[in-house]
């Protein structure tokens, strides 16, 4: 496996770095979002909250967009880039098929959520003044994504980590091949 170049390392490090900042930044983006709510509720809003005070939230949200999609973007990226590098080693690494497999099978999902957070951005940065919280552009794409797109995202989010608990972890994976290239750079290197 060839695990142990420069090109190799840097596409790790990127898929490290960006899927940390996509994960964390997920995690308060949807805390900020759900400030919104009454908890234990079907998204019905705190009535004491003003509509300044709504609208200013979601385009907190809406900023917090930023670095978690770009992050998403480099770390998606770079998994492709590193699939195509270590193309032939995923037959015999089970851990790292299973592992690109959910990263791509989730990255639908992922990208339809990042359309939906570029549309809200477009709209409160870019489109008209937003005044209610129940205006079309709040309704369409941020309301939509806690309301429709609630059970993929999370979905989506599970895979991730389960996609890293593989690599952690690594089933089906044959450690005889491991020992082989050892031995076999070793002595290639007297």
């Amino acid at each position: 496996m060839r695990h142990k170049t420069k090109t190799s390392k840097l596409l790790l490090i990127l898929i490290a770095m960006g899927f940390f900042i996509w994960f964390g930044g997920s995690i308060i983006r949807t805390a900020v979002a759900y400030d919104l709510f009454i908890p234990a509720t079907e998204l019905t809003l705190k009535n004491y909250y003003s509509e300044e005070l709504r609208i200013q939230t979601v385009k907190l949200f809406a900023i917090g967009a930023v670095y978690t999609d770009i992050s998403y973007g480099i770390a998606f990226i770079s998994t492709v880039l590193l699939c195509i590098y270590w193309r032939k080693n995923i037959k015999e690494r089970g851990w790292l098929f299973m592992a690109f497999v959910l990263v791509f099978i989730s990255a639908p999902v992922e990208l339809a959520l990042i359309y939906l957070d570029i549309q809200l951005s477009l709209g409160l940065y870019y489109g008209n003044e937003i005044i209610k919280f129940s205006d079309k552009i709040i309704n369409d794409y941020f309301m939509f994504r806690y309301t429709k797109m609630v059970i993929p995202s999370t979905m989506s989010f599970l895979a991730f980590i389960s996609a890293i608990i593989f690599i952690i972890w690594r089933p089906l994976d044959k450690p005889d091949i491991d020992k082989e290239f050892n031995l076999s750079t070793q002595e290639g290197g007297k």
